[in-house]
């Protein structure tokens, strides 16, 4: 990995053009499907069909991937991804299992497969899981490199060491975000926050850098969790939640060795801690948890209450304060909700009242009616029923905010919001749309959008949305 100008290691993610995938599966007719599937997005495909032959092929350094059956008559593909991590540690296994269900899944991983999918499957999550398992590996290169580079400059005594530039903290955000589209974007939001609570509380700007530092790193340990369970719909099992409440553990961990950024580690390992002792790694209570721990960990509970996830919808910010309100005292202290309720108050303020939105929809019954509620709110918007009117006021006027009906422009409201944040993506996108099983959310974000709103959604949400997404282009 090349570094940075100033000598530090940089992550990188991977180029799909040069990595190379080992498929193994049996069944001739899957073996092939899975190929021309992978070999289409760029990957270079290698079949085998029985797991001895595949394990021949496999040395200390490659490959860095292995797709498998589960079930095989040579072994399991369980028994597989132990003794091919045996000769390479490193690699990456991903289970293709029909049956046997959370058994066979929770036996991958105490296997030590990176992840598993349960056919039948989408075309999709396999090609996100297999770029996920890229990145991971890229990750660990990264922390490798990292490690010896800060050997290295504690050797020397540098006084690079003294400091974290905004690079290295960059990547490391980067490794934790990039392969999980539902996350990117949700560290800048919780550093947002916490900072804002931190200022609201009057502390020295000292004392709030390393808070913000941390909420921007919160979740970096999440590298270590498989996407198989970020991703789930519904309920975690118990083995599934105690992966995720390792990744406090495991993000302080990789953030031990930088000594010089002070107590970030520590309010990295605390943020899901609780003052009444329900929350994790530790259990901690009351004032066994830092003053920064607590606030990151608040301002990370309503930025995670305000996002979409697998298992349920978003809350309007304001429902999201009024459940944080209820925990007062339990989960957190009164008065960093206070503070919470007093950045909220001074973030709306600062959204400028000129602010300008390009609403499309090409029904115009719904277009009056997002328009209403925009201009409500104190916003300028500007209007579009069709792609051809939208590309020309996108072109000439001065915007802060898109707002689309992602079916726009006769069903292709994929191919004009493409162009849109081609055409200048400093402009966030916020895509309204219904989803009804679909992927019509992960297709929009795919496509630059910054905040995906399905409907039935209130006027609060809309305008939550278009001040999210202003704010988001804000954030340094």
């Amino acid at each position: 990995m090349d570094p940075t100008p100033d000598g530090v290691p940089a992550f990188e993610l991977p180029d799909v053009e040069s990595e190379i995938v080992y498929v193994l599966d049996d069944d001739p007719a899957m073996r092939s499907g899975l190929r021309k599937l992978l070999t289409l997005s760029g990957y270079d495909v290698r079949e085998f069909g029985a797991p001895r032959e595949c394990l021949d092929s496999i040395d200390p350094g490659s490959p860095k991937l292995v797709i498998t059956d589960h079930e095989m008559p040579e072994m399991t593909g369980t028994r597989f991804a132990s003794e091919a991590l045996a000769i390479n540690p490193d690699l990456r296994v991903v289970l293709l299992t029909g049956a046997g269900g959370e058994d066979v899944a929770q036996a991958a991983l105490r296997a030590g497969a990176f992840d598993y999918l349960r056919k039948p499957f989408e075309p999709s999550e396999l090609l996100r899981t297999t770029s996920a398992a890229f990145v991971d590996h890229a990750r660990l290169e990264y922390q490798r490199d990292m490690d010896v580079w800060l050997r290295a400059e504690v050797k020397r005594g540098t006084e690079l060491l003294r400091r974290v530039t905004l690079g290295t903290i960059t990547s490391l955000m980067n490794a934790a975000e990039a392969s999980t589209p539902q996350f990117r974007g949700h560290s800048l939001r919780v550093a947002e926050c916490a900072t804002g609570i931190a200022e609201a509380l009057g502390l020295e700007p000292a004392d709030v850098g390393p808070i913000r530092t941390a909420a921007l790193l919160h979740d970096v340990g999440m590298v270590a969790v498989p996407d198989a369970v970020l991703n789930k719909p519904g309920t975690l099992s118990r083995n599934e939640f105690a992966l995720v409440a390792e990744h406090c553990r495991f993000g302080a961990e990789l953030l031990k060795p930088l000594e010089h950024i002070g107590p970030v580690a520590t309010y990295v390992l605390e943020h899901h801690e609780r003052l009444d002792g329900s929350g994790y790694p530790d259990g901690k209570k009351g004032d066994e948890i830092s003053l920064g721990g607590q606030i990151v960990g608040l301002a990370e509970a309503w930025s995670a209450l305000t996002e979409d996830r697998p298992f349920r919808e978003r809350m309007s910010p304001q429902d999201a304060v009024a459940t944080l309100v209820g925990g007062a005292g339990a989960w957190f202290r009164a008065d960093l909700i206070d503070a919470l309720r007093q950045w909220r108050a001074s973030a709306r303020a600062g959204i400028p009242k000129d602010l300008t939105i390009l609403a499309i929809h090409e029904e115009e019954p719904a277009l009056d009616a997002l328009a209403a509620t925009l201009e409500g709110a104190g916003f300028v918007v500007e209007r579009a029923r069709s792609g051809l009117e939208a590309v020309g006021v996108y072109t000439s006027s001065d915007l802060d905010v898109v707002l689309a009906d992602f079916a726009a422009t006769t069903g292709d409201g994929i191919g004009l919001i493409r162009w849109l944040t081609r055409l200048n993506a400093r402009v966030p996108v916020v895509a309204i749309g219904r989803g009804e099983g679909s992927d019509w959310e992960e297709k929009a974000r795919e496509v630059g959008v910054e905040t995906a709103l399905e409907r039935p959604f209130s006027d609060a949400e809309l305008v939550a949305a278009i001040e999210s997404a202003y704010r988001s282009q804000e954030v340094p």
